[in-house]
């Protein structure tokens, strides 16, 4: 692993960042903005990037691998709930948070921010990987993500919520390459531009954002630097040691690190407020990790990766 390039592929990142939340507090960029280009990068930028690991010939490994991939990442979405369970304990919260931290940390920014990261540091080849993680990531968001939020076990599963923009590219960059199917050089390109402004246009949203919240208040919640520290460092760490095992790819491996080191899904405030859940809670939780992923992720990829 290059350490100046991943801290290098950091620094740009948190320009971006940095870039979003001066034009937030510039009111160059707004709420509404920000929603509009979240959208972009959900339905149009995410899936083009996925969609090019297919198009433009960088898909890493053999057919066969890719089905040993499939393979540990519905694994690794079983394993982390029963993780996460334990954790929780460690961090002094009401009974009643136990459930909205264990949805903080299950559920990682995967789509929003782990592609335009995880593609900075390794490239075209590992979007692949990520697109294969994101059908089993939905299916849990939507099924014991509810059952978390809610707190309520016959609260109504949502399925439909589970095809999005994202699966459903995942899904057809699986079929085109286990068919072999050819596109064509027009369509090539196409994804691949609308692919490329996935990860300034989500780092710019995510600064923008994030020049939405108080930093008093999320800076002033002690609990909030005891999720930070299990959710940005330890989980990942633990997440290493367990795959390692099993898992020869250095690449792959990685990705595993990384996306878990990741803030927490944007699908979590969703369902936040379907549920009525406590929702500030989340939004603290989300702006901590974004912020100190730009330091934990170079951390772990010294020591570990």
């Amino acid at each position: 692993m290059d350490m100046a390039k991943i801290i290098s592929q950091m620094i740009v990142l948190f320009l971006m960042i940095l870039v979003g939340y001066i034009t937030g507090k510039a009111k160059i960029f707004t709420e509404e903005s920000n929603k509009v280009m979240s959208r972009v990068v959900i339905y149009v930028a995410n899936p083009a990037l996925i969609l090019n690991t297919v198009t433009s010939g960088q898909i890493v490994g053999t057919k066969l691998h890719t089905l040993y991939v499939i393979g540990v990442g519905t694994a690794y979405f079983i394993l982390v709930p029963l993780l996460v369970k334990l954790l929780v304990m460690a961090i002094p919260v009401f009974h009643a948070e136990k459930k909205i931290y264990q949805a903080m940390f299950v559920f990682t920014n995967l789509g929003f921010m782990g592609i335009p990261v995880i593609n900075s540091i390794y490239g075209p080849g590992a979007v692949f990987y990520i697109g294969i993680f994101i059908i089993p990531f939905n299916l849990l968001v939507y099924t014991y993500g509810v059952l978390l939020i809610s707190g309520d076990t016959e609260s109504k599963i949502d399925f439909k919520k589970v095809i999005n923009p994202v699966s459903v590219a995942s899904l057809l960059t699986l079929a085109i390459y286990f068919l072999g199917i050819k596109t064509h050089t027009v369509i090539n390109e196409t994804v691949s531009l609308l692919g490329s402004i996935t990860t300034p246009l989500a780092m710019v949203t995510i600064g923008s954002n994030l020049a939405l919240v108080p930093l008093k208040d999320v800076f002033l919640d002690w609990k909030m630097y005891f999720f930070a520290v299990i959710k940005m460092l330890a989980l990942p760490i633990i997440i290493f040691f367990l795959f390692s095992f099993v898992i020869k790819d250095a690449m792959l491996l990685g990705v595993l690190v990384v996306m878990t080191a990741m803030p927490t899904a944007s699908n979590v405030t969703l369902l936040c407020n379907e549920y009525e859940a406590d929702g500030t809670l989340v939004a603290k939780g989300t702006f901590i990790g974004t912020v100190l992923s730009l330091l934990t992720i170079p951390i772990l990829a010294f020591f570990i990766l």
